[in-house]
């Protein structure tokens, strides 16, 4: 049971960072295994030891949940139904808040700890703020476009581990969403090998520099996670219009704030 567990949120961070403006790190953050995920994500030997069935089942689970889903999230929820799809995200992050405060072990809100918020807060205005550039799909493989892939897929996947920043919506932002999102989708092997070799090399070294801050100075950390997290409301936020599809999406907003809600108090970080 519990590896079935570890499948489904493996699954749910993947389908997570498919999606523009989601953050896979928030959802890891929701189902309450960040500090583990970025413990073995910087690459430690005793750690990979001491949780390779964590490990093997997240890593089946999130590759799985991103390459099966990643179509139909770019073919039909993402275009037909974005506005539900957002506040079912919205839900899940607004749901999880106590949980990352519970993290932050402030016992008293000081002048300090919302200029630790304010800073989380920061690079969400400035996501809102920023225009995505232009994205056209490339489906040939290019020693520039290898170059560019490489190093969008380090900038994208250490954004990816940030609570609250979606590695996607970077990708987006630096014009190549369209292009690794359907390589994904189309198995466009030459494509995946520059993004995936990026990714790499940009999850382990964020990785450990998470860890470095989550270790010395976990407090602070977390109240900067907090405002990210926060912050990442308005940027998933997709707009509303008062229809059935508005309606619905009011009440799913409502089950998935319940349901994240639940979750994080059952999970143990």
């Amino acid at each position: 049971m519990k590896n079935i567990k570890l499948l489904l949120k493996g699954a749910l961070i993947g389908i997570a960072n498919s999606i523009p403006g989601v953050s896979g790190g928030t959802i890891a953050v929701i189902l309450g295994i960040y500090n583990e995920l970025i413990d073995v994500l910087s690459l430690s030997i005793k750690s990979i030891k001491k949780n390779f069935k964590f490990i093997i089942f997240i890593g089946i689970g999130l590759i799985g949940g991103l390459f099966l889903f990643s179509k139909l999230l770019s073919e039909v929820l993402f275009d037909k139904y974005p506005i539900p799809l957002g506040f079912a995200f919205m839900g899940l992050i607004i749901g999880s808040i106590p949980f990352v405060y519970r993290q932050t072990k402030i016992k008293k809100i000081s002048s300090k700890n919302i200029l630790f918020i304010l800073i989380g807060l920061l690079p969400m205005i400035l996501m809102l703020i920023i225009n995505p550039a232009p994205s056209i799909v490339e489906i040939s493989l290019t020693p520039k476009l290898f170059i560019i892939l490489f190093i969008c897929a380090i900038i994208g996947s250490f954004a990816m581990i940030i609570p609250g920043i979606s590695g996607s919506f970077v990708l987006l932002i630096l014009g190549q969403y369209q292009t690794i999102i359907n390589a994904v989708s189309d198995l466009n092997i030459p494509i995946l090998i520059p993004a995936a070799l990026g990714v790499i090399v940009g999850i382990v070294f964020g990785s450990r520099f998470i860890k470095f801050l989550l270790n010395r100075f976990p407090t602070p950390t977390y109240t900067i996670i907090l405002g990210l997290v926060i912050g990442s409301i308005f940027v998933i936020y997709p707009g509303f219009n008062l229809d059935i599809q508005g309606i619905i999406s009011i009440i799913i907003l409502i089950i998935t704030t319940f349901l994240a809600y639940k979750i994080s108090k059952i999970e143990k970080n």
